[in-house]
């Protein structure tokens, strides 16, 4: 075939396979995608799907689909491990912290981390009511893993309240504390969530510090960086 006759066929190629391409019910392509074209002097013809060349002419049949191309290199892989998430809520129930008091009172606690490394975060909602306005207290919130061995892990969040807001016949104050911390852990652990309020300047019975709404959620994941 001349230079001439192989732009025509990649004419051809382009006009029955690119524009109808996706067509259903192409006369000239067949079932399993192939085209029947028909030479005789350097002319080619095509016929319609399912009939013959004629007499004194050469098949060509060829595919509107290419051959299939080398197979691309491998992508880069993910990190090891599987992912988890373990979540806890305690909540609107509130838990009161003794005042003052120098232990801590444990508002809640997630159990059963199994080994690995985790992206730890936890808030608390916490509440200061005095029937006098003007109260003060200091609280102190700790997110802590404590391991079978070795030291203790965690964060901690301080609030100076003071109860201003009249709310229901009471003087109150709120605010939500964050903390967050990664771990590390080669045994199953358990992450605590506990407050203390470490002082006030009014001892009477009226006066209380709760906390609620209390949530911890840890992430595990492959690897810190």
């Amino acid at each position: 075939m001349t230079f001439a006759n192989v732009v025509a066929l990649t004419a051809l190629v382009v006009a029955l396979g690119g524009g109808a391409y996706a067509a259903v019910g192409n006369p000239f392509v067949s079932a399993r995608g192939t085209i029947q074209g028909c030479v005789k002097r350097a002319v080619l013809d095509v016929v319609k799907a399912g009939k013959h060349c004629p007499k004194g002419t050469t098949s060509l049949a060829f595919s509107r689909t290419g051959p299939q191309g080398k197979t691309g290199a491998t992508g880069a892989q993910g990190a090891a491990g599987t992912s988890a998430a373990y979540f806890a809520y305690g909540g609107n129930s509130n838990v009161l912290l003794s005042s003052p008091v120098a232990t801590s009172v444990a508002v809640l606690s997630k159990s059963g981390l199994p080994a690995g490394t985790y992206a730890i975060t936890a808030k608390v909602n916490l509440t200061a009511v005095d029937a006098h306005p003007g109260s003060t207290s200091q609280v102190n919130c700790q997110l802590v893993d404590v391991p079978a061995s070795g030291a203790t892990v965690g964060d901690s969040d301080w609030w100076t309240a003071s109860t201003g807001a009249l709310i229901g016949g009471s003087f109150e104050d709120q605010t939500t504390l964050p903390l967050a911390f990664d771990l590390t852990t080669t045994k199953t652990s358990t992450v605590a969530l506990q407050c203390n309020d470490l002082e006030n300047n009014n001892a009477t019975a009226a006066f209380t510090v709760t906390a609620s709404d209390a949530e911890i959620s840890a992430v595990k994941v492959g690897a810190l960086s």
